[in-house]
């Protein structure tokens, strides 16, 4: 696939975003899920789209879904040469205790924004070979979903330079495997993070794929990886940039990486002299099976001696994870494993077609980015921006800003919450004399809290 540049927007964009299923939740196999509209194998487009007489394709029930809607499919395969999502707001799953496939390939236009995919397996083979599922909006949510297009190219793709940069999208709980054509050509991935702002990739199991598990390349800022497996892939991680672009500030942590059957677990490269910053792959657990023994030098993390640049490393292991049966494709990993010091995945099974994994019950969750692009002196303001996203009981009308002192989360602010969830604060939070870093999160008390953001702070 031909790689183009973009100028890059320089964002530092950490932190939790997530977008789960608004107005439902869904508590196990055969539980009830509030759906607006549905689909089936059977039905007719020109029906209602009730669940007695659903809508036929998959295609027509996303097209009828707006504003907090939530669209259920039944079990089936729906096949389309392309899916096209061109409107935002609403949530797709499978029915309770079903699992619909999405053949064909899957794009999410720009400005399809707010939208969630859980429990749903996606086969991406096209005629044309393309990308899927593609995201070119913003806040998109992938859960516990399984993806793969059988050897015809790659998986996940995240922003174009033409088509619109991938903003906050989440992939968790979920399969990507045997994606990228055989034999490698170097360029078939099962996630590609090309233009994008703040994707956040955790506890997946990454696997199989014929190039890189996660590429970051070449304009991607504020990436967090997190809590995978990422095994058996042509390479595991790698971070890159082209010409005038560089990837920054990505996270590699907590992944369990291993067995890379071409390359490095963990490298990097930077053509055309611009080397990202920022980028740490810090307390990941490495396995490195590599049949060429230069490849496992340093458990299979590119050294510096080797010509590594644009990352740090550090407190990484070299343990064996243990996985109950990797032969088979179950990567879970007990309490008793050599990485459990390390790994910080396991919470859920990723989702599978034969196996779906419901999304959390409680489907409240809370985003929070840092606008500050340089370090802040202690006088300067910080500039905080977020959303919440919870069930219409929850009454989430303000948010709280803790701050990490002393060992303990101790409140600092509060904000309104405007009714479509979005708040925003501009303040000052002092940093301790000789910090370099302010460590922030955002609650709904009682309802949901994010994870920490990081503001870094001049050397005072």
């Amino acid at each position: 696939m031909a790689l183009r540049n973009q100028t890059s927007l320089g964002l530092a964009v950490t932190g939790l975003f997530a977008l789960m299923m608004i107005f439902s939740s869904v508590s196990g196999a055969g539980a009830a899920v509030t759906c607006d509209a549905y689909a089936a194998p059977g039905g007719n487009d020109s029906a209602p789209g009730s669940e007695a007489a659903p809508f036929e394709s998959a295609q027509h029930l996303m097209d009828t879904l707006s504003g907090g809607q939530v669209g259920c499919l039944r079990a089936g395969t729906y096949s389309a040469e392309e899916f096209k999502v061109t409107g935002g707001g609403f949530a797709l799953t499978s029915y309770p205790g079903e699992t619909a496939i999405l053949k064909g390939r899957f794009w999410i236009a720009r400005g399809s924004d707010d939208v969630s995919f859980s429990n749903l397996s996606f086969d991406g083979r096209n005629s044309r070979g393309l990308p899927s599922p593609v995201v070119n909006s913003a806040d998109v949510t992938f859960n516990s979903v399984d993806v793969t297009n059988h050897y015809t190219g790659i998986c996940f793709k995240l922003g174009d330079i033409d088509y619109g940069r991938a903003v906050r999208t989440v992939i968790e709980h979920s399969k990507i495997h045997e994606c990228g054509k055989r034999p490698s050509g170097n360029q078939d991935h099962g996630i590609y993070i090309g233009q994008s702002d703040g994707a956040i990739i955790r506890d997946n199991w990454i696997y199989d794929n014929v190039d890189r598990g996660v590429q970051v390349y070449p304009d991607a800022q504020g990436t967090v990886v997190t809590g995978n497996v990422i095994d058996g892939n042509g390479e595991g991680v790698v971070i890159s940039g082209d010409g005038s672009t560089a990837s920054r500030n990505t996270e590699i942590r907590g992944n369990i990486i291993s067995n890379s059957t071409i390359r490095w677990n963990v490298e990097s490269n930077w053509p055309g002299g611009v080397v990202g910053s920022g980028n740490a792959v810090n307390r990941n657990c490495l396995v490195a099976g590599n049949s060429a023994s230069y490849y496992n030098l340093n458990g299979g993390i590119l050294p510096e001696s080797e010509g590594a640049k644009g990352f740090t490393a550090n407190s990484n292991i070299i343990a064996s994870p243990g996985f109950a049966d990797r032969a088979g494709k179950d990567f879970t990993v007990g309490p008793d494993s050599e990485c459990a010091s390390v790994y910080s995945g396991g919470g859920d099974t990723a989702g599978s077609a034969s196996d779906p994994v419901d999304p959390p019950q409680n489907s409240a969750r809370i985003s929070i980015k840092v606008l500050n692009r340089a370090p802040v002196s202690r006088s300067t303001r910080v500039s905080l921006t977020g959303k919440v996203w919870a069930p219409k009981t929850s009454h989430a009308r303000r948010i709280q800003i803790s701050k990490f002192k002393h060992g303990s989360w101790r409140k600092v602010r509060g904000a309104r919450v405007t009714r479509s969830g979005h708040f925003r604060i501009r303040t000052r939070f002092n940093a301790r004399r000789g910090s370099r870093r302010i460590h922030l999160r955002a609650s709904v008390p009682g309802v949901a809290q994010s994870r920490a953001v990081t503001v870094r702070t001049r050397r005072i």
